[in-house]
């Protein structure tokens, strides 16, 4: 128009009509879609326009609201702004309605950012909480109504920087209000960024993108025809190298909570990650930022996201470490403990366990300093004890007793509110799980953390919270740590027996319950609860639980394990199953230890003695099912005795003299490893393997004298029980020294109150056996102490010693 006119020359009508048209509409499409076409904006939050005196206006109050600090400021400026609109136009407006979209997504982002300032500063009361709310709701449905309106109008478009602040600003919103709320607003901005041609993206920036891309993140959002784009963008070097330390932890955070599967994802993590390494950025960024970044690599990792660059990822938690620490001490700044927590946590995690470093034991140190689990919440704790257990670092005895101390502390706190079941069972496990497996031995460690376990298992609703699982590592725990406690047993049981809660059980878990049930039943206890109600509901959890193990999934300690279980309780109800376990550890040999068969092979020589052996026509001695799969175990062991420990040899002769099993070729290589490690047993083993010999009356001078003397030259003198047994052996094997019976005799004699009468009979077979006279003070002494009776002894005549004749009087 303005050509028109200084030229001066006369046009046809309908031209200029066209430029008429054309300007106006062009004004009009200005006032609906601010900034089409302007510069890219200074500021994060608004985008600049200068366009016409209405965008005039809206700068100026734009620059209004960004330099509001407060609610109440953002509040008035908005109020100020319609009044004088109000008193311009002549007329009143609704509420918010008159302000351009541009406004409404500045102010929309800027109340998003101070809520968040208020909240951090604590400096919100409820009046002002409650202003902010109608603020954001009013300005949430003036901006809806907004984009309605643009995407009803077919081709219209709104500046893609308004769009961007929009979607920044739901984001942060996100974290405080439900998802029903923001999600409308989101899915109408994705539309109208939809509108644009993919290339305009890249007009924000890469900070930009990166806002865009953690939004999308927050929201939920999975929207490739925006991502790809925005990923293509940012791995261009010119991009990369334009984002600051912050975003660029941001970015990594967002990264971490998208689909790893897809390789622009990878490709652009380790862009980020290889940018924050460099010197100058990671000089620049904050603890906090470092922290943020280390946990999404982290994260990140766990998604297989960095399997081509594992090295990498460990280089950058080593060296975002170091920079922690560095910049820790240089600039005299305190961890807090969630930070502590993370830093664990994500290096439990990238670090090689090959490679020695110390950084770990410098977080250890800074917690033991600065009293950092003092402050811990049980979350914060679960990472830290978490992260130790998965670094097998054993030598942090006292954080270890710490961490157990803090524990119970949380427990005592929410038990003195009535709220121990708050308290989150999947945290509880991690952190219990870490002192019994590195410090079960060490009394001082373990206190805190069975004392805290106790009060947490003895609440039923924590119990009732519990999931199958993490009742099965609570029982693993007891086990372990031979804590033994009916009430908490019978508790466990309620809830295992549940149907609905065994109905779905894993054969993992299944084997695991059983199990470590069994175990804790074998650990000595004063007899406080019912034994028939603690057998009734062994029975129950095998009936309940021991269907699950008819599978072939089981790997070779699940199935060791619950065959142990069955032998332990000595449960002959579903023998099925338990054939059906040693067929599957037979099977499976080549992957078991030594100790997982050496454990087999002792459920089959206990479950024997259940067994009614008959003879067929043959007249041949008939075993259970499981006997032949029981011997192949026994000869994959052989091949494999020297790796048997103590404990294992003895298990193995004591079930191959059950079995019935005399093949010398299958017994010489269990013997000849014992010889060798009779130095190394202890009483009980050593007992064990002298009376199976004396079962299968299996002669090796060797072996049986040397267990003799370990039997009889041991600080710790065997049992009653023990004494006898071993007697009962060398009768068998026709041993005869009058020494060694005379000393284990004594054994028994100096125990004469724990002796059983079946003891004293086995005693009494032995000497008779090998023509030797029994002690008349054993028999003497038992009689009175055990029985009750008087004893007048009559010793014999000197010239009737040699007769072994005694005359007794009781």
């Amino acid at each position: 128009m303005v050509f028109l006119i200084v030229s001066n020359r006369a046009l046809p009508f309908t031209l200029v009509f066209f430029c008429y048209v054309t300007v106006r509409s062009f004004t009009l499409h200005v006032t609906c879609s601010p900034f089409k076409g302007a510069s890219p904006p200074n500021s994060l939050l608004f985008s600049r326009q200068d366009i016409s005196e209405f965008a005039k206006s809206d700068s100026e109050l734009i620059h209004r609201l960004i330099r509001a600090k407060t609610t109440i400021e953002i509040k008035q400026t908005l109020r100020d702004a319609r009044q004088n609109t109000n008193v311009t136009n002549g007329q009143k407006c609704d509420l918010y309605d008159h302000f351009s979209l541009d406004v409404s997504a500045t102010s929309l982002r800027r109340i998003a950012h101070v809520e968040v300032m208020e909240s951090r500063q604590k400096s919100a009361d409820i009046s002002t909480q409650h202003v902010r709310t109608q603020l954001i709701t009013s300005l949430m449905v003036a901006i809806r109504g907004q984009l309605e309106l643009a995407r009803d109008s077919p081709g219209s478009l709104i500046n893609i920087y308004v769009l961007a602040d929009l979607l920044s600003a739901l984001a942060v919103l996100q974290s405080n209000r439900s998802k029903d709320c923001l999600e409308p607003v989101a899915k109408l901005v994705l539309e109208m960024l939809k509108r644009h041609d993919p290339t305009e993206l890249s007009k924000l920036g890469p900070i930009r993108l990166v806002q865009c891309l953690q939004a999308l993140t927050r929201l939920q959002l999975d929207e490739p025809q925006l991502q790809n784009p925005i990923y293509k963008r940012l791995l261009k070097p010119d991009a990369v190298s334009k984002i600051p330390a912050r975003s660029l932890s941001h970015g990594l955070a967002a990264l971490a909570k998208t689909d790893m599967s897809r390789r622009d994802s990878k490709i652009l993590s380790r862009a980020f990650m290889r940018r924050l390494r460099k010197q100058k950025v990671r000089e620049d960024a904050s603890l906090h930022d470092l922290c943020r970044a280390l946990v999404a690599v982290d994260e990140i990792f766990k998604k297989k996201g960095m399997e081509e660059f594992k090295d990498e990822a460990a280089v950058f938690g080593f060296t975002s470490l170091r920079v922690v620490m560095d910049k820790r001490q240089r600039e005299h700044v305190k961890l807090t403990p969630r930070q502590i927590s993370d830093l664990v946590y994500a290096w439990s995690r990238l670090s090689n366990n090959e490679r020695e470093d110390n950084v770990i034991e410098e977080l250890l140190e800074i917690c033991k300093m600065e009293a950092i689990l003092d402050k811990c919440n049980l979350d914060e704790l679960a990472r830290i004890i978490g992260s130790v257990e998965r670094l097998r670092i054993s030598n942090h005895s006292e954080i270890m007793q710490m961490g157990g101390e803090r524990l119970l502390d949380i427990v005592m706190e929410a038990n003195e509110l009535s709220a121990i079941y708050t308290l989150s069972p999947n945290n509880v496990n991690c952190i219990i799980r870490c002192p019994v497996l590195l410090h079960r031995k060490n009394k001082a460690v373990m206190a805190p953390y069975i004392e805290a376990a106790s009060h947490l298992f003895h609440d039923e609703k924590f119990i009732e919270a519990c999931s199958l699982s993490e009742i099965a590592n609570f029982l693993w725990f007891k086990s372990i740590a031979n804590w033994r406690d009916d009430d908490i047993l019978d508790l466990f049981c309620r809830r295992l027996l549940d149907p609905d809660t065994a109905e779905f059980c894993s054969p993992k878990l299944a084997s695991r319950i059983l199990g470590a049930f069994t175990l804790i039943l074998s650990f000595k206890k004063a007899d406080k609860f019912p034994k028939d109600v603690l057998l009734d509901n062994t029975w129950k959890l095998f009936h309940s639980y021991g269907a699950h193990l008819l599978t072939s999934k089981l790997q070779p300690a699940e199935a060791s394990s619950a065959l142990y279980a069955y032998a332990s309780a000595s449960y002959i109800q579903d023998m099925g199953i338990f054939d059906h376990l040693v067929l599957l550890t037979a099977s499976m040999a080549d992957q078991c230890t030594a100790r997982q068969l050496s454990q087999s092979l002792w459920s089959c020589g206990r479950m024997v003695e259940f067994e009614q052996c008959h003879f067929d026509e043959d007249k041949q001695l008939q075993g259970p099912p499981y006997l032949e799969h029981a011997i192949g175990i026994a000869k994959k062991l052989c091949s494999r005795s020297n790796e048997l420990t103590p404990a294992d040899v003895a298990q193995c002769i004591w079930a191959l003299a059950k079995l019935g099993v005399e093949n010398d070729a299958v017994v010489s290589p269990f013997t000849t490893r014992a010889t060798s490690l009779v130095p190394n047993m202890n009483v009980i083993e050593a007992t064990n393997i002298l009376w199976a010999l004396g079962k299968m009356r299996y002669s090796n001078f060797e072996l049986t004298s040397t267990l003799a003397e370990k039997l009889t030259r041991n600080p710790l003198q065997p049992s009653p029980k023990q004494a006898a047994s071993a007697l009962y052996a060398l009768g068998r094997l026709r041993v005869k020294d009058k020494e060694l019976y005379d000393t284990l005799s004594l054994s028994i004699t100096s125990q004469i109150e724990d002796t059983s009468a079946h003891a004293i009979a086995n005693v009494l077979w032995a000497y008779k056996t090998v023509s030797l006279k029994p002690p008349v003070e054993l028999l003497d002494l038992w009689a009175s102490e055990k029985l009750g009776l008087r004893v007048d002894v009559q010793f014999p005549r000197r010239e009737e010693e040699g007769s072994g004749s005694f005359d007794r009087v009781y």
